[in-house]
């Protein structure tokens, strides 16, 4: 038994659940909401036959033919509304195919679930832009107001790759937080982009995170396996060196409903990769017979995106490893672009690198790399504090031991400090920061410090 079927099986302990209200949906988070809403869940593979899914295959796929027709002809999306409704309804089949279990039909979810969410979402978006500044990123103020909703006991999971299962289980990765947060950016798109802009889905080494390119070819990314901002600058597109393909979101959403991968020339606006890191042809169109042959049921169609985490346009090394079971989700202001080039999504953790306190997103290009660049070197010395509290607390370590690799710890340090002259990069940071009467809430000097006095403790002993 898989891990999401343990928590599938184990549900939330609260059994059946009593008629829903709207009222109290929208002043509670949405687990609590949806003890409303959805009965316990259960999960095994045989449940892919049930009379939930035969269902759910069926409506869908009465509604794609005119969809399907239109995008496979050409790649056109006649009806940015109808994607919405039918990328949701094809995530609702995911969900049932993966094991769960609900007690209402996607009409259902949709008006009891679904669109309250979206209300409380809008809300929250629309009151914290109301009070941001002319500047500010919209897209953030967005991503705080969907974990804002998703409540603080989301968690981390790698097996719950549906857009139901943040709002559900409450437990996301990659897929399900990136696409739940572009389903809700195309609904408010008109709120959110200037003329020109598009949102994108941004691939990495087994990863995938959303974006935003603008109209002068920057790329900002936001890390939906973190909560806070999240914000990722990847800055001019040609000039960025991350292994990445970039994908517009409308065509990764269409393709992910009907399970192919075609129309590259319309889909892919940045890609580092080539052809070469998929397997056979990179033009991949199903076949698609009206009522005619297995390629033309829904199971079909969409079984391409079902068993791909990331979707059709994402790629792996193989070298990356994602825990399993569930992980801590930690907020996070800024995440360096650099930790992108070689593996999935870096680590979250619970320290803060002092981003909270600077509007990174409120900062001209230049000025905000400047800041981001000591923010990075920042990170590095909380990191550093977390490695040495790891060696003092090692009960399986001798004194000697530990004197040893604290002493390694502290030489290292003092290497990085000189090759990276902090001290100017703090300097320049503060050029910056001062003027606007911010200033970083944590100080490499202060963590190096700290350290050292631990490292003092410890020779005494």
């Amino acid at each position: 038994m898989t891990e999401r079927q343990q928590v599938l099986e184990a549900g939330d302990g609260k059994g059946e659940v009593s008629e829903y209200s709207r009222r109290d949906f929208l002043h509670t988070s949405v687990l609590s909401g949806l003890s409303l809403a959805i009965a316990s869940f259960t999960g095994c593979s045989s449940k892919k036959s049930s009379p939930e899914v035969v269902a759910a295959e069926s409506i869908l796929e009465g509604k794609l033919a005119t969809f399907q027709e239109l995008y496979l002809k050409d790649g056109t999306i006649a009806d940015k509304q109808q994607l919405n409704e039918l990328f949701l309804q094809s995530e609702h089949l995911r969900f049932l195919q993966a094991g769960g279990k609900t007690a209402v039909t996607f009409a259902e979810f949709q008006t009891e679930v679904y669109l309250p969410l979206k209300q409380r979402i809008g809300e929250s978006f629309q009151e914290l832009i109301s009070t941001a500044d002319a500047e500010a990123d919209p897209m953030i103020a967005l991503k705080l107001a969907v974990f804002e909703a998703l409540g603080q006991s989301i968690k981390y999971n790698k097996e719950f790759n549906s857009v139901l299962d943040p709002i559900v289980n409450q437990r996301l990765q990659c897929r399900s937080a990136t696409q739940l947060f572009l389903q809700f950016a195309r609904e408010f798109d008109q709120d959110l982009l200037k003329a020109g802009e598009q949102l994108v889905v941004i691939y990495t080494d087994t990863h995938a995170l959303p974006g935003k390119l603008d109209t002068t070819g920057e790329l900002r990314a936001y890390e939906m396996t973190s909560s806070g901002a999240g914000f990722v600058d990847f800055g001019p597109l040609e000039q960025c060196t991350v292994p990445m393909r970039v994908c517009k979101s409308d065509h990764v959403a269409a393709q992910a409903i009907l399970g192919t991968r075609i129309h590259s020339e319309l889909v892919i606006v940045h890609d580092t990769l080539g052809s070469t890191t998929f397997t056979g042809s990179y033009e991949k169109p199903i076949a698609l017979a009206a009522g005619k042959g297995e390629g033309s049921s829904v199971a079909n169609l969409i079984s391409g995106a079902m068993n791909s985490a990331t979707e059709c346009f994402g790629f792996s090394s193989g070298k990356v490893t994602v825990p399993e079971g569930d992980q801590e989700i930690f907020a996070r202001s800024y995440i360096s672009s650099s930790n992108y080039q070689s593996s999935s999504a870096p680590v979250p953790d619970s320290s803060s690198s002092g981003a909270d306190t600077v509007a990174l997103d409120r900062l001209p290009a230049s000025e905000r790399r400047t800041v981001m660049n000591y923010l990075q070197h920042n990170q590095y010395f909380v990191d550093c504090w977390d490695r040495q509290a790891g060696i003092l607390n090692n009960d399986q370590s001798t004194i000697g031991e530990k004197k040893i690799l604290f002493r390694q710890l502290i030489n290292e340090m003092e290497t990085y400090w000189d090759r990276n002259a902090i001290s100017s990069a703090r300097d320049m940071a503060g050029d910056v920061l001062a003027p606007r009467g911010l200033e970083p809430s944590i100080e490499p000097a202060a963590i190096f410090n700290k350290i050292q006095h631990n490292w003092s403790v410890l020779q005494r002993r």
